[in-house]
């Protein structure tokens, strides 16, 4: 676990590891890097499992760096070997392997594919 914390989160999503152990995404706000707002840094992080380290999307402004977080944490959940084992879900997804976030247009398919395998293997799980 990561000893450094994002502070003041604009926005916060709770996930389940197992049905037990709570995982966390935290978005921080938008801000210029420099003086002449030529590029933005967005923070976000992901506690609970993982190193948990603080990482960032960079845009042109401030809505394109939040985004692009929003894109990044994505990526780092659905590609994390605790989602691709069934084990990461969200409470409020429409389906067991929906976590609810933006996925970008170049791994959407990639990760279409993830959901039904997770939901393939659940639904072999609960036919036993």
């Amino acid at each position: 676990m990561a000893d450094e914390v994002l502070e003041n989160p604009i926005a916060m999503r709770d996930l389940y590891l197992d049905n037990e152990c709570k995982a966390t995404i935290a978005i921080g706000a938008p801000f210029p890097v420099d003086e002449a707002n030529e590029e933005f840094w967005c923070h976000y992080q992901i506690v609970g499992f993982g190193k948990g380290r603080i990482k960032k999307g960079i845009g042109i402004d401030a809505l394109q760096a939040l985004c692009i977080a929003l894109y990044n944490a994505s990526n780092d959940l659905y590609f994390s070997d605790e989602y691709r084992e069934g084990k990461l879900k969200w409470e409020g997804g429409i389906t067991i392997a929906d976590l609810g976030l933006p996925v970008s247009d170049g791994m959407l398919e990639n990760v279409r594919e993830i959901r039904s395998q997770i939901e393939a293997s659940r639904h072999r799980g609960s036919n036993s």
